[in-house]
């Protein structure tokens, strides 16, 4: 007779199973032009949303329509990665709470692109300038987007283990395979590929033509539509559709 399954064996294994071919909790990246409706997209996705934050203030979401639509929220200011780290555990555990008093299910990391710039900005005033540019002592002989992208993969790391919790970060757009920014745009690169591995869906707002917002669900960093993570039904979808679908699936695991 087969000895038993040892306990601890198998709450691992109910922990970490993937129902309906579904990936754990929700890795979602929404990215956009700015001022095209990112950040409230992203408090629609959570009822009780915890955003880490570059920006101080969020006006769009105090505006009276978008607390009908949008979650109750409160947030950090971002300073570094290691304390991205720690809220995300917290909210993991059950620790971290809304100002209504209820658990955080939804962290908002917005925006990446301003953490990057501003963990940039850190590493150089940081770093040394030896003739080959400027580089960081923590990591000598490495560009300072490369240091950039391997503070941030801890964080990443964290985001796959997330169960309970669903993460969504917010981006600025991206064409031609870059980053739209001024700033370090080989540090935007670099954190989009760490970033596309790790998140299960992408949704891409954008203006077309006949200045009509669109959004569309984009494929995950394995290069593969997004459906085989969640079965999308159309590649673009409402602002609406959107957030139905990923309530569904947050059933579904």
């Amino acid at each position: 007779m087969a000895e038993p399954v040892a306990d601890g064996i198998l709450n691992f294994i109910n922990q970490n199973r993937i129902r309906n071919g579904a990936l754990p909790a929700r890795k979602i990246l929404i990215f956009g032009a700015p001022k095209l409706g990112k950040t409230v997209l992203a408090a629609r996705l959570g009822k009780h949303n915890w955003f880490v934050t570059d920006e101080d203030g969020y006006t769009s979401l105090e505006n009276d329509s978008m607390r009908k639509l949008c979650g109750h929220w409160d947030g950090t200011l971002f300073e570094k990665w290691a304390d991205v780290r720690i809220i995300l555990q917290a909210a993991e555990a059950g620790q971290l709470i809304c100002q209504c008093g209820e658990p955080v299910d939804n962290v908002i990391l917005d925006t990446v692109s301003g953490m990057i710039n501003h963990t940039v900005q850190q590493i150089i005033m940081s770093g040394t300038t030896p003739k080959t540019g400027k580089v960081s002592p923590e990591a000598a002989g490495l560009p300072d987007y490369l240091v950039s992208r391997e503070r941030l993969i801890p964080v990443m790391s964290q985001i796959a283990s997330m169960r309970n919790v669903s993460v969504t970060l917010t981006m600025h757009a991206r064409e031609a395979g870059k980053v739209k920014t001024q700033v370090v745009p080989d540090a935007h690169n670099s954190a989009y590929e760490v970033i596309n591995k790790y998140v299960s869906v992408q949704a891409h707002l954008t203006m077309n033509e006949e200045g009509e917002r669109m959004l569309q669900v984009a494929p995950t960093g394995n290069g593969v539509v997004a459906g085989s993570r969640y079965d999308f039904p159309k590649t673009f979808v409402t602002d609406d559709e959107f957030v139905a679908h990923i309530e569904n699936w947050k059933g579904v695991i």
